[in-house]
């Protein structure tokens, strides 16, 4: 077909095919030079090899390299973006593209081409700034009748959430004074059970474990009731500060108490000691911001009075603090060696209490030894020094299991809870 169109459409005198490395072999070379020679055909995917001897091409010796334009493409757009981070985005492989077809070249002795970029004239001429396109993010104009457009359709839905969040207040509304309506039946039907036990009884069917609890719950949805009606009503309500609860129940004696009352007096103790904790908590924090602000105070007044004095206690503090991280930090190093004095210390008050309480370090409980004298009395605690020595031991003990290799098993005789 494509021979017909030549000939038959546009008149070609005559059509060779062939390959096109060989075809530009014999346009550029010269006739006394084609005998012998090397073709090195690169496309856009891979590089084809020809050797050509006697004038005759080898094919057998032929050769294909799976390295082509587009491998030179992307290795630019790479060195483009790792010099240019900031750049990352704009450098697209279309960019890329058109910068090595327009601007990259084959050079024929790639050493000397870079030895003669070292002269600063020359290096010029091969010198190329490239400004990527910029473009200007436009907003689209909007005329008065689309703002007003869109100013209706804002409306209209928040008109649409308004009803439909008022629905859903209506329903919670009669879904409350239903509960509440059968709340008050139940309740009125106190005076018409013969019994109070009855009472009781029915009380505990629908879930209520006394007549007060009931009272509790219908004023507790009376009080929702009417705060979603005055919502809806748009009345807001006024804040009614809030007072301290009632215990009255703590201070009277357990013989003028029933059962019930009783029950209810321990409750009230547990809800008067958290809520004393809480005020002692926001006492204290108060105490410890009024202390805080005072130091700040002081701080400052003691900066501007005398700064250079102020200076040398600040250098002070640090020193101390820094110093004490020195030695936390030499008394790690020295528990890390078994050897050391430290670790030496820690491992006889460890000795010492294990012998004293029965308890060994790393097999568990032992048997306790018989005292010699029988009216040998354990003193240990009634000095406030003798606890000092068991903040030594967790301190230590801590930075000693961080740093030291697991302590060898125990024998298999001892039970698995001893381990």
């Amino acid at each position: 077909m494509v021979n017909e169109l030549f000939f038959e459409c546009y008149n070609v005198a005559g059509v060779a095919y062939g390959v096109d490395s060989a075809f530009s072999y014999h346009h550029n070379v010269p006739p006394a030079h084609r005998k012998t020679g090397l073709i090195i055909s690169s496309g856009y995917q891979n590089t084809h090899v020809l050797p050509v001897i006697d004038s005759k091409f080898q094919l057998v010796q032929a050769r294909r390299v799976n390295i082509g334009g587009l491998n030179h493409i992307n290795f630019l757009q790479r060195l483009i973006q790792l010099k240019n981070p900031s750049l990352a985005k704009h450098v697209t492989y279309w960019n890329s593209e058109q910068l090595c077809h327009r601007f990259c070249y084959y050079t024929p002795n790639y050493m000397q081409d870079l030895r003669s970029l070292k002269d600063r004239d020359l290096f010029r001429q091969f010198d190329r700034v490239i400004q990527f396109p910029f473009t200007q993010d436009t907003l689209a104009e909007v005329t008065e009748e689309e703002k007003q457009r869109i100013a209706n359709t804002r409306k209209a839905q928040g008109m649409r959430l308004k009803e439909r969040l008022d629905q859903k207040r209506e329903e919670k509304i009669k879904d409350q004074e239903k509960e509440l309506q059968e709340l008050r039946e139940l309740k009125k039907g106190k005076k018409d059970a013969d019994d109070e036990d009855d009472y009781d009884e029915t009380l505990k069917i629908h879930g209520f474990d006394s007549e007060k609890q009931l009272d509790e719950l219908i004023v507790s949805v009376e009080a929702k009731l009417k705060k979603f009606k005055n919502k809806m009503a748009g009345i807001a309500e006024p804040e009614d500060p809030k007072e301290p609860p009632s215990f009255p129940l703590v201070d009277v004696p357990d013989a003028q108490l029933t059962p019930e009352q009783i029950k209810e007096k321990r409750k009230q103790k547990l809800m008067k000691a958290g809520y004393d904790a809480r005020i002692r908590q926001r006492q204290e924090k108060d105490v410890q911001r009024q202390r805080e602000e005072e130091e700040t105070r002081l701080d400052d007044q003691h900066r501007e009075a005398n700064l250079e004095r102020w200076l040398e206690n600040t250098r002070a503090k640090r020193q101390g603090i820094l110093d004490k991280i020195k030695e936390r930090k030499k008394l790690k190093e020295q528990l890390s060696d078994r050897r050391s004095a430290a670790s030496q210390s820690r491992m006889k008050t460890i000795a010492g209490l294990a012998d004293d309480t029965g308890i060994d370090p790393i097999y568990g409980p032992k048997p306790r030894r018989k005292r010699k004298r029988k009216n040998d009395e354990d003193t240990f605690g009634a000095d406030d020094e003798d606890w000092e020595v068991y903040k030594d031991l967790v301190h230590s003990s801590l930075l000693y299991l961080a740093f030291s290799p697991p302590l060898p098993p125990p024998p298999s005789h001892l039970p698995t809870l001893h381990r």
